[in-house]
């Protein structure tokens, strides 16, 4: 083992160890880790909110508030990784001026892969392999060098996401019903047994994503058979989940994704059956959601559904981009005003077939798209009006690309 790898986990080690001593709790105020980074629908019927018991109580409704210009200024050099089903990760370094992709390696696990997640302190990258929650160690040319260990979900992983003090990450099972949040060993980062772990389908059918807001005290996760989102408080200091009471979506709905707006409190959930988006208003003291706008991600004209699957606001905070599957396979763009509500720009082709991943880079200068089924990754340049423009495509992979995202090391 070289230097700068033993090294690595002493470093995390070093981190989780610090931060594991803390007996503060974060507050709204203190943000999250650095980035790692159609036509109006049916109106709805009035608020939908859910409200998990927290330290602080239950709150006020906070509005969403004006909306200001956050600092997209990217922190280090951006590596592209993609993920594929066959559990072969790819990582390519990314030339920030134009977009252009350059391979730097590939690490191979055995199984069927679903997501990754990057560790905040980026020495290490999870995911979701068969049952489990794989770590693996990053090398200095930020490829996976090593395995670390894993813990059992249960049932087959569809996403994780390692909460902001990199203390556990949280996973989800789609098959599985199922929501769980591991310890990492402060040691090597490896997950362990589970502090938190509840299935069922009345509990969360077919949960897709969970999602740790920016303050690190909540986390939410849509379940798609359910119709609805949980919404769990977090507490990291403890190694806690409190339970709220769901927020439901619109009959049909079935959410997917979801993603924050990066200065206002407002959240947006793309739903996979209805082809829709619900904007949420965020109450960050109690971390309960209250729908303010349902809009389609379809073309105008358009009525019958295209299988949604994920969405991104752009670090700009200004537009906010949603897929659409077959029979679609297209991007659907919309801008954002000052309150967090959504109006129609356009849509662009994703270049390729079933795209269930992408990322936007954090000067918001291009979109990297993942097509499962053409198993291509597409590359787009992206203006100051929101419109995408394709670049290039990177394809010759060896089976379906589930997972892109940007790691700035």
């Amino acid at each position: 083992m070289t230097p700068t790898k033993l090294l690595l986990p002493l470093a995390l080690a070093l981190s989780l160890a610090i931060g594991g001593c803390s007996d503060s709790t974060s507050s709204p105020s203190d943000g999250g880790p650095d980035k790692t980074v159609g036509e109006a629908g049916p109106k709805p019927d009035g608020p939908r909110d859910g409200q998990p018991p927290t330290p602080d109580g239950p709150g006020s409704e906070t509005a969403p508030g004006d909306m200001t210009q956050p600092d997209t200024t990217p922190a280090g050099v951006p590596y592209l990784y993609v993920g594929e089903t066959n559990a072969r990760i790819s990582v390519y370094k990314v030339t920030p001026s134009d977009g252009t992709l350059s391979k730097v390696g590939d690490f191979k696990r055995n199984g069927s892969m679903s997501f990754l997640a990057f560790h905040p302190q980026k020495t290490h990258v999870y995911a979701t392999i068969n049952n489990n929650v794989e770590g693996l160690a990053l090398g200095s040319d930020g490829v996976p060098s090593s395995f670390v260990g894993e813990a059992s979900i249960g049932a087959k992983g569809t996403h994780l996401e390692v909460e902001p003090s990199g203390r556990y990450v949280l996973a989800v099972s789609y098959d599985g019903d199922a929501v769980a949040m591991f310890p990492l060993s402060p040691a090597v980062g490896a997950p362990m047994t589970a502090v938190y772990s509840k299935s069922g389908s009345s509990y969360c059918a077919n949960a897709h994503q969970v999602r740790v807001h920016p303050s690190g005290r909540f986390a939410y996760v849509p379940c798609l058979g359910s119709d609805h989102i949980l919404v769990l408080g977090l507490d990291a200091n403890q190694g806690k989940i409190t339970e709220g009471t769901p927020v439901s979506t619109q009959s049909g709905a079935g959410p997917r994704h979801l993603d924050f707006h990066p200065t206002l409190d407002v959240a947006y959930v793309v739903n996979e059956s209805d082809s829709t988006v619900n904007a949420y208003s965020v109450n960050t003291s109690s971390g309960a959601l209250s729908e303010i706008q349902s809009i389609s991600t379809l073309p105008s004209g358009t009525s019958n559904p295209s299988a949604s699957s994920d969405i991104h606001v752009s670090p700009d905070g200004r537009h906010l981009y949603a897929i659409n599957r077959e029979p679609l396979d297209n991007i659907a763009i919309f801008s954002i005003d000052g309150q967090g509500k959504l109006a129609a720009v356009g849509h662009e082709s994703t270049g390729g077939t079933h795209s269930r991943s992408f990322v936007i880079s954090a000067d918001g200068k291009h979109v990297f798209v993942g097509n499962s089924k053409s198993k291509d990754v597409v590359t787009f340049s992206r203006a100051s009006d929101g419109k995408l423009t394709k670049l290039r495509t990177e394809s010759g992979f060896a089976s379906n690309v589930w997972f892109v995202g940007l790691l700035y090391r």
